[in-house]
């Protein structure tokens, strides 16, 4: 996925919006309606929604670019969320967004691999003694 995905899709109705309120002939016209603060309101909203949706699309692109394999040295997870972050060979990654299986829970001592280019990664439990 394109960092610039969200960006792209809400491209037209940014400048339909972006034409009306700013080109002085349709907002002289508009002005005088009833019609202009609630543009101005959904123009507000759309530009919130872009960058919101950006931010959330370059998260995802770092933890795509992801990767990594070894025994996890750190493990907590991040209040109130709950994400997961682990430490492999002192580097922190946090994987709240990729997938792990059964998503059990990641403790010290497991082992994860992770591929580059991925949204997955595998955990492997340290085998405990009975």
């Amino acid at each position: 996925m394109s960092p610039i995905f969200p960006f792209i899709v809400l491209v037209p109705q940014f400048l339909v919006i972006f034409i009306l309120l700013l080109v002085p002939s349709i907002k002289a016209r508009i002005s005088k309606d009833k019609y202009y603060p609630a543009l101005c309101v959904v123009l507000f909203l759309l530009i919130g929604a872009v960058f919101i949706a950006t931010m959330g699309s370059r998260d995802l692109v770092n933890m795509r670019d992801y990767s990594f394999n070894g025994t996890i040295e750190k493990a907590y997870y991040e209040k109130p969320k709950n994400l997961p972050h682990i430490t492999i060979k002192g580097v922190e990654y946090d994987v709240g967004g990729l997938y792990y299986g059964n998503n059990d829970t990641i403790v010290a001592g497991d082992s994860a691999v992770k591929e580059k280019g991925s949204f997955e990664f595998k955990l492997y439990k340290k085998k405990t003694v009975k």
